[in-house]
């Protein structure tokens, strides 16, 4: 049993903060034999054949993704804590998201599960559809990252609900 699990006396955290130097609770792990990680990939192909594998690796999470460097995994706890100490704001109603920009997935109860990173974002010209079309990098769960359509994800996953973005506004 590890105590203070991702702190900073847990051999297996790494020394990650914030811009404000608050800790970033995480967690390394160890990589899952190959076999495993071949078949995670069968299932989504079945499951989401549009989505486009990048890579393939159980040692880090969405959140390490965006915020680690593909180095560890992090909590969606320290989301809040993560966007506020490095100064990210919430994109207004009429703000466009953009490349770079972070989408945050959460489920019916508001809680947030899963993030992405904006890869491209198109103007739709088509009325009857929603007005961009954007494309997302996400790492799902401990398994592989993927490209796909913002909506794109697996169900336990949630649904995309906010944007955010490290630029400051004039």
């Amino acid at each position: 049993m590890i105590i203070d699990r991702g702190k900073p006396t847990d051999r297996d955290a790494l020394p990650l903060f914030t811009k404000k130097r608050g800790w970033i609770e995480n967690e390394q792990r160890a990589e899952v034999p190959h076999e495993i990680l071949s078949a995670s990939v069968m299932s989504f192909e079945r499951s989401h054949p549009e989505a486009v594998l990048r890579s393939i690796s159980h040692t880090y999470n969405c959140i390490g993704l965006a915020f680690a460097s593909r180095r560890t995994f992090i909590d969606p706890d320290q989301l809040d804590k993560i966007f506020q100490e490095d100064r990210y704001r919430i994109l207004g109603e009429t703000e466009r998201p953009q490349t770079g920009d972070m989408v945050v997935y959460k489920n019916n109860l508001r809680e947030a599960l899963h993030i992405g990173i904006i890869t491209c974002v198109t103007t739709n010209v088509d009325p009857s559809k929603p007005p961009y079309d954007i494309m997302v990098l996400s790492k799902w769960g401990p398994w592989g990252e993927y490209l796909h359509r913002i909506d794109y994800v697996p169900d336990a996953l949630g649904t995309p609900q906010e944007y955010w973005t490290e630029r400051q506004s004039v």
